[in-house]
């Protein structure tokens, strides 16, 4: 079983093609323009999906996405794309499964990179892990008892975007 995995970054998308053990057979990279036009992007990543699945000739059965930021990973809406403007409230998960015709999960960005540790990398075997990344954002994701922990706003582990100071200026 195949899957492909997305990582919509401020910086580059990156998109693979993975086994049900997380190894990666294809590899692609978008560099993300800062002023993106959401439609062009997302035209982009469909291409360069479709592009994965015909070069691999692998039968694909779901994409996974993490995007940064605040996410509604039930229904699959990003509520805001930190650092790109446009991206409020984007049904995304419909507008790929729409385009793509396949299933399509969608999670902040490290709540993914937790979830991929916790099966396949250092956190294997753990019970509870907490993984941090830096990049163009900074973001947590929390495994409690081999479960990911959202808290009650759905956005633990949102350390990028945690207020300093109650009075001062609102992240953007």
């Amino acid at each position: 079983m195949y899957t492909i995995g997305i990582d919509l970054g401020a910086t580059f998308v990156k998109i693979g093609l993975v086994d049900n053990k997380g190894k990666i057979y294809f590899r692609r990279e978008i560099k993300t323009p800062p002023a993106a036009d959401r439609a062009l992007l997302i035209d982009s990543i469909v291409d360069k999906v479709k592009d994965i699945m015909k070069k691999s000739g692998k039968s694909v059965f779901g994409v996974g996405i993490g995007v940064p930021g605040p996410v509604d990973s039930k229904r699959g809406i990003v509520h805001y794309f930190p650092n790109i403007k446009g991206w409020k409230e984007v049904p995304l998960k419909a507008i790929l499964e729409k385009k793509l015709g396949l299933r399509v999960i969608l999670d902040n960005d490290v709540n993914a990179m937790t979830l991929g540790e916790f099966i396949f990398g250092a956190g294997k075997g753990s019970g509870n892990i907490v993984c941090i990344t830096l990049g163009t954002g900074v973001g947590g994701g929390i495994i409690i008892n081999g479960k990911l922990y959202r808290g009650g706003s759905m956005t633990a582990g949102e350390i990028g975007h945690m207020p300093i100071n109650e009075t001062g200026p609102f992240c953007n």
